[in-house]
């Protein structure tokens, strides 16, 4: 998840502070994206659980350089432990890293003979 620190209505610090409360959210990863360069506000972010933190204007290839990691750390995550065995012991297979997270049809898509993938929001 990319996620602002000025929002209206909620802020991002108390957004990121209910998804890690809750069972159901904790292990979403998220990235924090902001024009708020303070350092509060970086250290107030990796406190309350966000992998990273980027300034705005961010450059595309350093958003993609730290979201790297920290899909692969949402693959370790939510694989089911005999799959994790599996995948330690040869490494995590294209499919895999698809397949944990993104929607089922947006993989088989992906998988498809298409020669393009028209981009489109997935929830």
């Amino acid at each position: 998840m990319l996620l602002d620190v000025i929002m209206p209505g909620m802020n991002g610090h108390q957004v990121l502070r209910q998804l890690k409360a809750c069972p159901a959210s904790r292990e979403i990863r998220v990235i924090m994206i902001s024009a708020v360069d303070e350092v509060e506000s970086v250290v107030r972010g990796i406190e309350l659980g966000a992998d990273d933190y980027l300034l705005k204007p961010f450059n595309p290839v350093i958003l993609g350089t730290m979201s790297a990691p920290v899909l692969r750390r949402n693959v370790c995550v939510t694989r089911r432990p005999t799959t994790a065995k599996k995948s330690s012991a040869r490494g995590a297979a294209p499919t895999d890293w698809l397949q944990a997270i993104l929607p089922p049809s947006a993989v088989a898509e992906l998988k498809g003979d298409h020669n393009e993938v028209k981009p489109r929001r997935l929830e």
